[in-house]
């Protein structure tokens, strides 16, 4: 099994180049583990995508759920590169589902947010016939689908648009997001870099609409994030805690961007630790 047939993207860095290696390496040791269902169209089109990663036990019922989405900076990642969070995750006992999103330049904003309100509303009507409960759903990402995921819980009116009922989800894990604004690769999209300052709070962004948050929320970072990170990781957690959410934040020393994530894949891992022990006791 491999990934080659997965449409093509711009490579960007040696260290963005290494990471998504690393990702794809360790997604199809996951694969080769785990029980799971892929490429489960939520949609018509190529990315409107999940894959479903279950626990080995076909009789249990009622399991907590962690929708995740990755990263790429809105304009770049796969689906796959998350499946080696799995193992840790199906083992809680609980499903985890990795959800693939149209990308920028190929759709205009809002259109990934609106993919993942697709998909949320598909894993909310169809978790039960995998043993899931529509309950006990949690969402997530890191970096842009940080951001996505903590949308997730604040757009009402997109919400509604989808489908989907008030309150769908338990929780929301957001890792190594920024808050403020779309950070957009100007090399990839240079028509859709928003033309705010870097430190300017854009409309449509989770800082703007954090008065509509009421899903309980943890936001973490490595130590070793850019700049606006943990800048932006600060100015969220202070900003729902003034709108009266309920929020957890952690700051993980050592990680970086990318480590950070890489690490989630380990049952021991500390944002791994707290995910668990939340799932569970939802």
């Amino acid at each position: 099994m491999n990934f080659d047939a997965l449409p093509a993207q711009p490579r960007i860095n040696d260290e963005v180049d290494a990471y998504s290696d690393e990702c794809f390496r360790r997604s199809l040791e996951a694969i080769a583990v785990t029980r799971n269902e892929r490429d489960i169209a939520y949609g018509t089109q190529e990315r409107q995508s999940l894959d479903l990663f279950l626990p080995a036990d076909r009789n249990a019922r009622d399991l907590p759920v962690l929708f995740f989405l990755h990263g790429g900076g809105w304009s770049i990642g796969y689906k796959e590169w998350c499946g080696f969070m799995a193992p840790a995750i199906v083992s809680v006992p609980a499903i985890f589902v990795s959800v693939g999103y149209r990308l920028i330049p190929s759709v205009t904003f809002p259109e990934p947010v609106k993919d993942a309100f697709a998909a949320l509303r598909w894993v909310f009507d169809n978790i039960g016939r995998y043993g899931g409960s529509s309950r006990r759903i949690f969402v997530g990402g890191h970096s842009a689908g940080a951001q996505i995921a903590a949308l997730l819980t604040m757009k009402d009116d997109w919400r509604r648009e989808a489908g989907l009922p008030e309150n769908p989800v338990r929780g929301a894990f957001c890792l190594s997001g920024t808050y403020n604004r779309r950070q957009i690769n100007p090399a990839i999209a240079p028509d859709h870099v928003q033309k705010d300052p870097d430190t300017a709070i854009s409309a449509e962004s989770p800082l703007a609409l954090v008065q509509h948050a009421k899903t309980p929320m943890h936001i973490a970072w490595g130590g070793d994030e850019p700049e606006r990170v943990p800048r932006t990781g600060v100015q969220m957690v202070d900003a729902l805690k003034q709108a009266g959410c309920p929020v957890a934040s952690d700051v993980y020393p050592g990680h970086g961007h990318f480590s950070v994530h890489l690490k989630t894949g380990d049952v021991n891992d500390p944002w791994t630790q707290t995910v668990r022990r939340v799932m569970s006791a939802s």
